[in-house]
């Protein structure tokens, strides 16, 4: 564990109450692999309907990338869950990286590179790193995962979208 990860959890955790316990259950329930997979699906066939085959290459290697990493990574570091009590979900895999941080993130960070040049990055940016910091949020609030758990799978997906997208797109995101 990290020196912050438990007076931040606790922290987190002393805001329980009836309301928030199903506002952070909707919360990391869409940011689970189905519903994000779906969504980029859609993403797909709108790019496919654009001949965009370039950036429908970008995400078929970003978004399946990321959840092998994801697994490769759980699997090196082994990491156990939080020992906590009252939790609201379930989880039987390890605990770092944050797979739920990670394929929420995957997903914000790769529409912000599609997205890079439209007049409404900076609006899909706000929404996008809102999104991506409640999924984290309700991670540790509903308390299968360490704060450090987050901040990992956030940074690991930021690196595996840049690397995905300097091979794919071949070319910086800021030109």
């Amino acid at each position: 564990m990290v020196t912050f990860d438990t007076p931040i959890q606790s922290w987190v955790r002393d805001l329980q109450n009836p309301l928030m316990d199903k506002i952070m259950l909707f919360i990391t329930h869409s940011s689970s692999a189905i519903p994000v997979l779906i969504f980029f699906a859609i993403i797909l066939l709108m790019l496919f309907k654009k001949r965009a085959f370039n950036k429908m290459h970008f995400l078929l290697i970003a978004i399946p990338g990321t959840l092998v990493i994801n697994t490769i990574l759980k699997l090196i570091f082994q990491r156990d869950r939080p020992d906590l009590l009252n939790l609201l979900v379930e989880e039987n895999f390890y605990s770092f990286p944050s797979g739920h941080a990670m394929i929420s993130s995957t997903a914000v960070f790769a529409i912000m590179v599609l997205c890079w040049r439209s007049k409404h990055f900076y609006k899909i940016l706000t929404l996008g790193l809102i999104y991506t910091f409640l999924v984290g949020y309700s991670r540790v609030y509903l308390g299968v995962h360490f704060p450090s758990d987050i901040i990992g799978g956030w940074m690991i997906s930021f690196a595996w979208v840049v690397l995905a997208q300097k091979l794919i797109l071949n070319k910086n995101v800021i030109e």
